[in-house]
């Protein structure tokens, strides 16, 4: 069976305390329950029915105070027009944004409010809580929120997460309910967001989610350069992992903070691996205080990407296309404690302020060299760190 999200081939899952099937997809991991093993819209309508929720019950109010809290206030537009989608049978959500945020709220259950009011209309907010778990085609409805969004709106999700793992989704308490058939991890709510024109603006561990439309191309971080590395150039490529980093620009007068790797004899950006349940610019705070333990970070802006198909060690990949963001940010000059990994350690690498023409010569004279050392990111750090030198240059020109 093909995946309802990425259309990847699905493996069958069985939990046989249960003798219920699902289908696993390993790339964008998300799980289905097998549609013979649904129940009615009438058992589903008895299992909402015993939910006994209520505004005012002061536990169930904190919940969603907890939910727009992480979910709205940080990302709200200027309106105030929302929609509270699969409203429950006591829109309690709904009744709080009004009653103490201002948001004047439409709301819409297919049980309980069925009258689909939002037909027609654009919202600066839309809400979905405990919803998109019940939904036999995700990708139709979040096409749907896409189009009920104004352009600068946001679309809040609950759903939790599933913990990608067979014996323990067996014992999920989630997948227990009958009425629950879809089940996501960020990862999934990442390829979703890609295929229906959303962007991921925050996602944590657990289950909230937090949406927007994709920047127009001129809002896009711009293209610095895409290229191929030469070890992999000419390979039949099948099976490839894709990465994605965040990387700060932190000048200082005619310096710049980088990490310099004995290793490897160079000066690299600070930055690195973006966490699947991270925003990008958060992963990009995380990297710069792990490793160099830069002090009052502030992110400016976008500088710019840098595309790459390079080689990988893990055997079950043929290559890694990483996508880099770069950032302008501020810092203190001095810093604190950095936290390195294991690996950075033994590698020798130290965050440095270094001139940024030093830098640049350096790096370049490791590349004209060539030895077996040079390491693979060297490429891109010279590029990006010319392009800042001409930036630079043009500004005072």
């Amino acid at each position: 069976m093909s995946c309802k999200i990425c259309g990847n081939e699905t493996r069958k899952m069985e939990v046989t305390k249960d003798c219920i099937i699902y289908h696993y997809c390993d790339q964008c991991e998300f799980i289905s329950k097998d549609s013979n093993y649904y129940v009615t819209e009438e058992q589903e309508l008895l299992i909402y029915n015993r939910h006994n929720n209520s505004i005012h019950d002061e536990t169930y109010v904190a919940y969603f105070r907890n939910f727009i809290n992480k979910t709205i206030l940080k990302y709200k537009s200027e309106g105030t027009k929302g929609l509270d989608f699969g409203s429950g049978p006591e829109p309690v959500l709904s009744e709080l944004l009004k009653r103490d945020y201002g948001y004047e709220m439409d709301i819409y259950d297919k049980f309980y409010a069925p009258e689909k009011t939002f037909e027609g209309n654009c919202y600066d907010l839309v809400t979905s809580t405990e919803v998109i778990e019940h939904l036999d085609d995700p990708i139709e409805y979040f096409r749907l929120f896409v189009r009920l969004l104004e352009k600068d709106g946001i679309l809040a999700v609950m759903t939790q997460f599933h913990p990608k793992d067979d014996v323990k989704f067996a014992g999920w308490h989630y997948r227990r309910d009958p009425s629950h058939i879809s089940f996501y991890t960020p990862e999934t709510i990442r390829w979703i967001a890609d295929l229906v024109g959303l962007e991921v603006v925050f996602i944590d561990r657990h289950k909230n989610i937090t949406l927007k439309h994709k920047k127009t191309e001129e809002g896009k971080m711009k293209l610095i350069e895409s290229y191929t590395h030469k070890d992999v150039a000419d390979q039949k490529l099948t099976n490839i992992h894709k990465r994605t980093t965040a990387r700060g620009i932190i000048l200082n007068g005619d310096e710049i903070l980088m990490i310099y790797t004995k290793r490897y004899n160079d000066y690299s950006f600070p930055g690195g691996g973006v966490d699947p349940e991270e925003a990008i610019e958060e992963g990009l705070l995380r990297e710069l205080s792990e490793e160099t333990g830069a002090q009052n970070v502030r992110i400016i802006g976008a500088f710019g990407r840098v595309e790459e198909l390079r080689p990988i060690h893990f055997p079950e990949y043929d290559a890694m296309y990483q996508i880099s963001y770069f950032y302008t940010c501020s810092a203190d000059q001095k810093l604190g404690k950095a936290n390195p990994e294991a690996y950075e350690l033994q590698n020798g690498s130290e965050p440095v302020w270094v001139k940024l023409v030093d830098a640049i010569e350096h790096n370049k004279k490791v590349i004209e060299q060539n030895d077996e050392s040079i390491g693979l990111s060297i490429q891109r750090e010279t590029i990006v760190l010319e392009r800042i030198l001409e930036n630079m240059k043009n500004v005072s020109a």
